[in-house]
């Protein structure tokens, strides 16, 4: 486990342990919360792969915390998953074992909620500054109008290892999240080469295809093979790299070469064509007058090209009824740029709803 102290400060009012648990890394977090502010103070991350019983590593975690700020043991503990939670458990999707907020409350006596990775998010995204760009990257509507965010109701759509949705809404000065699985709803077509695409899907899966088999760092491994399969697209020099590598591997590779290969080109404009529609869909969905977040790493490494060419926000502003396309050319549509929203959302949600 890697442990980096950040700040020490004695001046909080709560203390909270919160974590996010991805495939790939464990994120756990010592954080201090004083007056709406919320400061991460050390972090801890761990390989999940390494991992095969959870509470081993809230039990590593609390001793560095005592061993550091022995007189400031945390209050709550709030941890995220990428999964469904049942009874105040998760088990995280391509892990072995399961996150079990009961079992941590009685190991260490510590009051634990689980939540799923969008639920933090959700709870993120009131910390977010709008104006500060290491945190948010606005996507202008065309003509670069950007609409002033109002209201109390947030929409939220990440893809990265899969596609996460969520929803928050302020109820006086509470914030609720509502979990979601809205990713693995069925994917729409939105014109002829999208068509073409799902007929592809379909009859390579057998099965009506979820979203997530197209928006995800899996759905560019996707189109790269319905672009061999379909188009005949020759598979030459750079492609050729791609196409030797497993599934899993080809999405860095076509980012690699989408700068210099136009077929990689036309891979990230159709997946980002993809998002925009999709993205289309949870607004109207949820009408976000607070705004439309895109999280997940996928639009933190492809920024620039969500913001080419109006080509993002152009799908999601294509509508067959013109006032629908009234409605969503004025929601305000934001790139999440900051990586740690997931475990201060999971902090402020223990704030707001363990603290009563």
């Amino acid at each position: 486990m890697k442990a980096t102290w950040l700040a020490i400060e004695d001046d909080f009012e709560d203390y909270i342990l919160a974590g996010d648990i991805g495939g790939t890394n464990t994120n756990m977090a010592f954080v201090g919360h004083k007056n709406a502010r919320f400061k991460t103070i050390a972090s801890f991350v761990t390989s999940s792969g390494a991992i095969t019983n959870f509470p081993d590593i809230v039990s590593q975690v609390l001793d560095e915390v005592t061993g550091h700020m022995p007189e400031r043991r945390p209050q709550f503990c709030c941890i995220c998953g990428a999964g469904p939670v049942r009874a105040n458990a998760c088990k995280p999707t391509n892990l072995p074992w399961t996150i079990d907020g009961d079992e941590i409350q009685q190991l260490f006596g510590l009051k634990t909620r689980v939540m799923n990775d969008f639920q933090a998010v959700c709870y993120g995204v009131p910390l977010l500054d709008i104006k500060d760009p290491q945190m948010v990257i606005p996507i202008p509507h065309p003509g670069g109008f950007k609409p002033e965010p109002s209201g109390g109701s947030w929409a939220i759509a990440g893809a990265g290892t899969g596609l996460g949705v969520g929803y928050l809404t302020r109820i006086g000065e509470k914030y609720h999240s509502i979990p979601s699985e809205g990713g693995h709803t069925g994917f729409s077509p939105f014109d002829g080469e999208s068509e073409a695409l799902y007929r592809y899907v379909a009859k390579k899966y057998n099965t009506t295809p979820g979203t997530e088999l197209f928006l995800s760092g899996r759905g560019m491994s996707v189109i790269f093979n319905f672009f061999r399969d379909i188009r005949r697209q020759k598979m030459v020099g750079v492609l050729e790299e791609i196409q030797a590598a497993s599934d899993q591997d080809k999405p860095p590779l076509i980012t690699k070469h989408t700068p210099t290969n136009e077929v990689c080109k036309q891979i990230m404009r159709l997946f980002i064509r993809i998002y925009g529609n999709f993205a289309s869909r949870v607004a109207l969905f949820f009408l976000p007058t607070a705004g439309m977040f895109i999280a997940g790493g996928i639009a933190i490494r492809h920024s620039a090209r969500f913001l080419e060419g109006d080509l993002f926000i152009d799908a999601f502003e294509n509508s067959y009824n013109p006032l629908m396309q009234s409605v969503l050319a004025n929601i305000p549509v934001y790139i999440v740029n900051d990586y740690s929203i997931s475990v201060r959302g999971a902090a402020h949600a223990a704030v707001t709803h363990m603290t009563d």
